[in-house]
């Protein structure tokens, strides 16, 4: 037997208490971290399910944030806090009211806000600042849950946990290893030995140790056989591991093998490549394509956005961009064009490919962008130079021509402001048929001398992109108005036709190289196309004035052969038996009473080269006697006669002029004699020459009485108490003052007066003077009316009318005041109505939250229909309530600035083109008015939101706003290509609650094109509309000048 202190049983004993003694060691260096990782996987999915429980209650309660702000309040985490924030990182929601509306940026790490506005739900640790982070985001809306807590509390709870395990452990470990040493101690013999170095063998890898479990017994015999069991399942395992590990190995390689031709091709590819965050569009990688293409440096793309690559203009805004990225999402890969931006200002088109892809196990959006300014500039100029082929076709006048130009020039160049110089040589000047310049007035023609840079470009013969710059290296004298100013000559065949320029006033967009080079191009185009009309238009010109000239000539004009055979005839005239057709003789026309003579007279015209002038008279179709003046004129040209021309004047006029001047004398003193009104007439020393019947007849003077006297005299015998001095001289004064007017246009204002004639009769007369001019002389005339019984009815009608404007002003005042109470009425039960339906809206509301997010069978459609017809009752009543405001508002008239109002409305109602642009341009420079501004604004406000949402249907939607004059008014229009309507029905267009298209199709209330009727008419003005189905709608109101 052994000695008891060599047993194997005790030292077994000793060495199970010594390593027992071990977990102590491993539980104070291990177990607290593995507690600890436990304890914050702990933290951290409570924290993400407390933030997922948050947005769900939330996406309830976010259409009422008054709510939304109280589950805040009451949601706040022991040793944390709880917030909301929204897709720009800004804190909607938090316990502290000064913290809304600032920015997490400041609070959490860039990694840390990246994962959670992209994550849809989850947690992080944020160890630097001592915080655990759970976040969700809100179903419905943008918003992010973040439930954060202080690590720093939840360490305090993971030392008194770990100090009370490690209590419990310890002396549980101790009592084991007691127990075990007892055991051990007692019951373990030699078979141990055997057992420990098979367990040796199997420590050390050897996989052949194998143990006779028919030598022991009970435990230990099993043990035995697990010991074999194990070494078996070992050797199986170990073989195994070497496959995998030779397999995991190959995958590896070729792991990597692949990431470096991906990484190849994405540094090599052509096309800018970006990965982007699937929510923020955050750019985290990109190739050097992008690089160089949009001139960035690496270190700067991790505080780019892809929305900020964008030209910046509609339709290329951050909104647009961000709704495509979102649209990847929804719809799939999306492949569009797109003007961009670098960093440099530089804009050019690019093809965008937008997909989803996995990388490294995250969602990423892949954008690839291929540059396509030069294929798209080079389709521009192809259509330019077409159009400007077509224009050259289609218009009729050079100024015509080049308005088309110019736009057509606008879509390819920065050519807003254009202007062309055409060289006349014959003057040596320089005219502009077309000038545009947002800061310079058209020029006047002016000699080339003066024309500063023109000129230049004219000598140069050669197109000029001019700076500031370029100028002073050139030695020009000139300073340059603009920040660029580029020139082209208008060459052709013949020679250089003119100048066609471009000014620049925007230092953003800088003309280049390239736009001299375009610009060149089509001016080559535009000069062809100008040479070709200025030729059309000269011959047209040429042929036009010849024939105008000849046909609106009031004589017979012929052009003769040496025969006397016309070759021309301008037009017939009745009376000659010659026949007035090409290709007739005029020998019947010429004087001389025999063929010999009639010859003798062509021989002088055309041998001795002299004119010959003449007169006949001859019978017209209607027996009617003419007379006519000839002469025939012979055409030299380069000293040969072969035409002559032959004119005929009618003289008959001036043969009936004696006839007709003793024809008008005896018609003339006809015409007095039997006039009903008194009428005299004085020479300019107010001797009275005529006297008529009618005369004498009002005033009982006879004409024999009267005649060679002067006119004061009447004044004597028919109103001698005038009183007024002097009569003679205000006689004189206002004879002369008749008769000295050289227009022959002057008449008196009609004069009243009292007479009492030579029977006792006081009369009403109504007097009127006005000159009568000779050749000769002047004569004053002088009509006289007795307007008694007139006189007596107006008197009578005058007083009829005070009686009725009497009674007019009080239905006025009473109507004034009706109108007044019903006004009042209708904003005060406007008011009221509102308390019922804010009741009913939200009640519906509080009963779709007590039946849950899901109500059975109809109750959520009928909840919903509640709501909907609530809402739609406010909006009723929101404007009714505007309808009355605008009606009761005072008007404050001054001038205003319609294009300022028009620039206004369109900003404010930029939103209500999100997702569909619309083109609106104004034809004219709208004049100013005078009225109320706001009235005026809301007017613009109303006809052009009315415009946006009837025509979004239109691709592409246009509206247009113009002006014009009608009978002393402006009148102001906005035209769109919408929907229209039938004109049948447009009486009830302006009608409070008046609609003429369904609420299905276009939202509105009816109420819009009231207020713009009410605000006009009480503006003295009106307004209506035309219109025809499917072809658009022009609304018009005008306002007094």
């Amino acid at each position: 037997m052994k000695k008891f202190s060599s047993s194997i049983a005790l030292r077994l004993t000793v060495w199970f208490l010594l390593l027992s003694l071990l977990p102590l060691v491993v539980m104070a260096v291990f177990v607290r971290h593995n507690v600890a990782d436990a304890f914050d996987a702990i933290a951290l999915q409570t924290r993400l399910e407390q933030a997922q429980t948050n947005a769900s209650v939330l996406a309830r309660l976010a259409d009422d944030p008054v709510r939304v702000r109280k589950y805040v309040q009451a949601s706040q985490p022991q040793n944390g806090i709880h917030f909301i924030v929204d897709e720009n990182t800004l804190i909607v929601a938090h316990p502290s009211q000064e913290m809304v509306g600032a920015s997490v940026r400041t609070r959490y790490g860039e990694a840390v806000l990246t994962q959670i506005m992209t994550s849809d739900s989850g947690s992080v640790a944020d160890w630097p600042h001592q915080r655990v982070i759970g976040y969700a985001h809100v179903a419905g809306s943008e918003w992010v849950d973040v439930v954060e807590v202080s690590a720093s509390a939840l360490a305090g709870t993971l030392a008194v946990l770990t100090r009370v395990s490690s209590l419990q452990l310890t002396f549980s470990l101790i009592a084991v290893s007691l127990a075990g040493g007892a055991v051990i101690w007692v019951i373990i013999g030699a078979p141990l030995r055997k057992l420990t170095r098979a367990a040796a063998a199997l420590g050390l890898g050897e996989s052949h140790a194998h143990l006779n479990a028919n030598e022991m017994k009970d435990e230990l015999s099993v043990l035995a056989r697990t010991i074999n069991g194990t070494d078996e399942q070992i050797h199986g395992l170990v073989q195994g591991l070497e496959v995998q590990v030779a397999e995991l190995g190959q995958a590896y390689t070729s792991l990597r093998q692949s990431e470096e031709r991906f990484r190849a091709i994405f540094d090599a590819v052509n096309d800018a490549i970006l990965v982007l965050g699937v929510r923020t569009g955050a750019i985290i990688e990109a190739n050097p394509k992008f690089l160089e293409m949009f001139e960035y440096q690496h270190d700067e793309i991790s505080r780019l956005l892809v929305m900020d690559l964008g030209a910046g203009g509609l339709p290329y805004t951050r909104r647009a961009a961000l709704k495509a990225l979102r649209s990847v999402s929804r719809h799939g890969p999306q492949v569009f064009e797109w003007r961009a931006r670098s960093k440099n200002g530089r804009e050019f088109w690019v093809e965008v490919n937008l997909r989803l892809a996995t990388l490294d196990g995250q969602e990423r959006m892949l954008l690839t962008l291929r540059n396509i300014d030069q294929r798209r500039r080079a389709e521009q100029i192809q259509a330019a130079t077409f159009r400007i082929a077509q224009a050259g076709l289609s218009t009729g006048t050079l100024y015509e021509y080049f308005v088309l130009v110019h736009e057509i020039l606008a879509q390819v160049l920065p050519a807003k402001n254009f202007m062309a110089a055409f060289l006349d040589t014959t003057r040596n000047a320089l005219a502009f048929p077309y000038h545009f310049d947002e800061r310079a007035s058209w020029p006047a023609a002016h000699s080339v001398g003066d024309a500063g840079l023109v000129a230049h470009v004219l000598r140069a013969g050669e197109p000029m992109l001019l700076t500031p710059e370029s100028i002073a290296q050139l030695g020009l004298k000139d300073t340059l108005p603009c920040v660029d100013w580029l020139a082209a000559p208008l060459k052709t065949t013949r020679g250089v036709l003119g100048v066609l320029a471009i000014r620049n006033y925007d230092l953003a967009h800088r003309l280049t190289k390239v736009d001299q080079e375009t610009f060149a191009f089509l001016t080559a185009q535009i000069a062809t196309s100008v040479e070709r009309k200025l030729a059309e238009d000269a011959l047209r010109q040429a042929e036009t004035r010849w024939r105008t000239l000849m046909e609106s000539a009031p004589q017979l004009i012929m052009t003769i052969n040496r025969q006397g055979v016309a070759l021309f005839v301008n037009h017939s005239v009745d009376g000659l038996t010659v026949s007035q057709q090409a290709g007739a003789t005029i020998e019947e026309l010429l004087p001389g009473a025999t063929a010999e003579e009639k010859r003798a007279c062509l021989a002088q015209v055309f041998s001795d080269r002299k004119s010959i002038a003449f007169e006949f008279d001859t019978f017209s179709n209607d027996a009617k006697r003419r007379w006519f003046s000839c002469t025939l004129t012979p055409v030299i040209d380069r000293g040969w006669v072969e035409l002559a021309i032959f004119n005929a004047t009618e003289i008959t006029s001036l043969k009936e002029a004696e006839l007709a001047l003793r024809v008008s004398e005896e018609m003339y003193r006809s015409i007095v004699e039997q006039l009903t009104d008194g009428f005299a007439l004085l020479d300019a020393s107010g001797q009275i020459l005529e006297w008529n019947r009618a005369m004498e007849e009002m005033t009982g003077i006879l004409r024999k009485d009267i005649l060679s006297k002067p006119a004061w005299k009447i004044q004597a015998i028919l109103a001698p108490d005038s009183n007024l001095e002097d009569v003679d001289t205000h006689y004189l004064a206002l004879i002369h003052k008749v008769l000295d007017d050289e227009t022959g246009q002057y008449v008196h204002a009609p004069v009243q007066s009292t007479i009492r004639n030579l029977r006792g009769e006081e009369l009403y007369i109504q007097q009127i003077i006005f000159p009568i001019r000779t050749e000769t002389s002047a004569r004053l005339g002088s009509l006289f009316r007795n307007v008694t019984q007139q006189k007596l009815a107006e008197d009578q009608i005058r007083q009829m009318n005070a009686e009725l404007e009497q009674r007019v002003f009080s239905r006025t005042a009473e109507l004034e005041s009706a109108n007044s109470e019903l006004e009042s009425f209708s904003y005060s039960i406007s008011h009221d109505l509102r308390a019922p339906l804010r009741a009913i809206d939200g009640f519906a509301r509080l009963l779709s939250d007590e039946l849950g997010a899901s109500p059975a069978g109809e109750s959520a459609r009928f909840i919903e229909v509640i709501r909907q017809n609530a809402r739609q009752m406010g909006n009723l009543i929101d404007d009714l309530l505007a309808f009355s405001r605008f009606s009761r508002q005072p008007l404050n008239k001054q001038p205003v600035d319609c294009a300022a109002l028009i620039q206004r409305a369109i900003e404010i109602l930029e939103p209500e083109q999100c997702g569909h642009p619309v083109e609106i341009s104004m034809l004219s420079n709208l004049p100013n008015c005078d009225g109320d501004p706001t009235l005026l604004f809301q007017v613009w406000v109303n006809l052009l939101s009315n415009a946006i949402k009837f025509s979004r249907n239109s691709h592409p939607a246009c509206i247009q706003i113009g002006n014009e004059i009608r009978q002393g008014e402006v009148v102001y229009f906005v035209r769109d290509n919408g929907v229209g309507f039938d004109m049948r029905y447009a009486d009830k267009l302006f009608g409070v609650f008046q609609r003429l298209h369904r609420a299905e199709e276009f939202e509105g209330t009816g109420v819009g094109l009231a207020i713009v009727h009410r605000i006009v008419r009480r503006h003295g003005g009106n307004a209506w509309a035309e219109s025809h189905l499917g072809q658009g709608t022009t609304f018009y109101f005008s306002l007094p000048q």
